[in-house]
């Protein structure tokens, strides 16, 4: 898909305020699920009904779903199937039942980020994010000084298999190793809680085949998602360690770098890509990086 042109950004009042050419933006209707009873992240208590309470199916564009979120506040999840929860008090069904096994279809894959990075700074630092991203919002303990963000995709096609969702999740979660994804988001059912009066950005874009098909390939290829930054003090003989092995392994590559200090550990800037795929590669504007985490342990990745 074409670089998006539509960037809005959404009050707290929930009217979105749409720039460029809207009419370019994908926006198709969708099969989600809305959970009606939740207004922005539920208690301990009513979180713990999460699998059973408040949940429908409904079918909107990825907009509109937007617009629920930042306004009134409801969480979302895949669409699911016709099972409902039986209430073993009452005996009646409480909703759709949230389940592995009553999984339907994921449209709306999506990746959070806590451990400061603002949807600003996801949009900018990612082709991926800016080109097929469609919408951006701050989460509800989001606040200037501690940035939290979501980042949500609009597939071209929906995912029916329950594993296949799975892992698109962790190949997302892969791709943006560098910001330290929150590693709970990786099942095809998980809940993403509304955000009443939390800033938005509309962009627009779509996640198609081919870039799902890359994003698998280099998932696999790796053979599996980095765990979150441990948030301890770094190991500085750990952290020098994995920095030694970094830099053995790209000088055997011929792949030249600039070193800074990330995190608790560093992070290595590479002059060229190593994951650029043949069949469409990308400029080298040092979009691809190797971390060093404050435990040693090491990560790689491409921003494109």
């Amino acid at each position: 898909m074409a670089a998006n042109r539509s960037i809005a950004q959404v009050e707290p009042d929930g009217t979105p305020e749409f720039h460029g050419e809207p009419d370019d933006d994908y926006n198709p209707a969708i099969d989600i699920c809305i959970n009606t009873k939740w207004r922005g992240k539920p208690t301990a208590d009513d979180h713990a009904l999460g699998d059973a309470v408040g949940w429908e199916r409904r079918r909107l564009t990825p907009r509109a779903l937007m617009e629920v979120v930042v306004t009134k506040g409801q969480a979302f999840t895949a669409a699911l199937g016709d099972a409902h929860y039986i209430s073993k008090k009452s005996g009646k069904p409480q909703g759709l039942h949230r389940t592995t096994e009553n999984f339907a279809a994921l449209w709306a894959p999506g990746v959070d980020f806590d451990a400061g990075t603002s949807m600003e700074d996801v949009l900018e630092r990612y082709a991926l994010a800016r080109d097929c991203a469609s919408f951006a919002y701050c989460t509800a303990s989001h606040t200037p000084e501690a940035p939290r963000s979501r980042l949500v995709f609009c597939l071209q096609t929906p995912i029916t298999d329950a594993e296949a969702a799975g892992e698109l999740q962790r190949a997302l979660l892969f791709h943006f190793t560098e910001e330290s994804p929150d590693p709970s988001t990786k099942d095809g059912v998980r809940v993403w809680y509304g955000a009443p009066g939390k800033p938005a950005q509309w962009v627009g874009g779509m996640l198609g085949d081919d870039q799902v098909a890359q994003l698998l390939a280099a998932y696999r290829a790796a053979g599996g998602t980095p765990q979150r930054a441990p948030s301890g003090p770094a190991d500085s003989a750990k952290v020098e360690k994995g920095c030694n092995l970094a830099r053995r392994v790209l000088r055997h590559a011929g792949i030249e770098y600039k070193e800074e200090d990330y995190q608790g550990g560093r992070r290595f800037r590479l002059s060229s890509c190593p994951f650029n795929p043949e069949d469409d590669p990308h400029p080298d504007d040092n979009g691809a990086f190797v971390i060093v985490r404050p435990d040693g342990r090491l990560a790689a990745g491409c921003h494109h």
